[in-house]
């Protein structure tokens, strides 16, 4: 829910699979506690503007009741986390932040500042929305994109080696497609749901063999020979 948050204050680094392992599970670190720390700090300064600010108070509420379906709080989703899945609430977050922005501005005696704090606010998301449908050029292009900082989702990187390997029958880019494949092994081996591993390894596996084929020879009687690095592969 902090990332949620995060990614609607600054959506710099987006991503279209969020599966495991990149949202880890919980294991009591310094982030997690940072996390929690900021999620009641939140719902607590919604709370505090009840009486204060009724308008601040229901958007707040807004906000989290919406997002309550899709939170896995009451009941799982079958979906960790997912870009989509915040735009209802975003809204209501939205409108807060608009109201905190002319309260700032009033409190300092300039109210006008407020539009134009807006203004830069709307031109600096419009320009990410921009430069990100850019990213959404082809499936390979996807999901070759912002994904430096996204390494832990397994199925996004296993898919990347996937369409790599598809986008080039030639087998010629098959060292950077195993190479994705062994970013993504790691995170298999460690995964808690066993159905997912086996799509995986015979997708690695079909790799393998297709470096084993590019690096056998035949010799000058037409007959193939497989050198040591081609017998590694396989």
């Amino acid at each position: 829910m902090a990332k949620y948050i995060w990614l609607l204050v600054w959506p710099a680094k987006l991503s279209t699979d969020y599966s495991y392992s990149q949202i880890p599970v919980a294991s009591g670190t310094i982030q997690e506690w940072i996390a929690w720390i900021a999620m009641i700090a939140v719902v607590a300064a919604v709370l505090s503007q009840f009486k204060r600010n009724r308008a601040l108070f229901f958007f707040g509420a807004f906000a989290f009741v919406t997002f309550t379906p899709v939170a896995n709080l009451f009941f799982i989703i079958g979906t960790i986390m997912a870009e989509r899945l915040i735009y209802l609430p975003s809204v209501g977050i939205v409108a807060c932040a608009v109201m905190v922005i002319y309260s700032v501005c009033e409190r300092i005696g300039m109210r006008t500042l407020a539009p134009f704090v807006m203004c830069l606010l709307i031109a600096g998301f419009a320009a990410r929305t921009w430069e990100r449908n850019v990213d959404w050029h082809d499936e390979l292009r996807l999901r070759r994109q912002r994904l430096e900082p996204l390494r832990n989702s397994l199925r996004l990187t296993s898919n990347l080696a996937v369409q790599l390997s598809n986008s080039d029958p030639t087998g010629a880019i098959t060292p950077e497609v195993i190479n994705e494949s062994k970013r993504a092994w790691p995170s298999s081996t460690r995964c808690p749901i066993p159905t997912t591993r086996p799509p995986f390894t015979a997708e690695a596996g079909r790799d393998y063999i297709n470096k084993g084929d590019l690096l056998s020879r035949n010799d000058a009687q037409g007959r193939r020979v497989d050198p040591p690095e081609s017998v590694q592969a396989f």
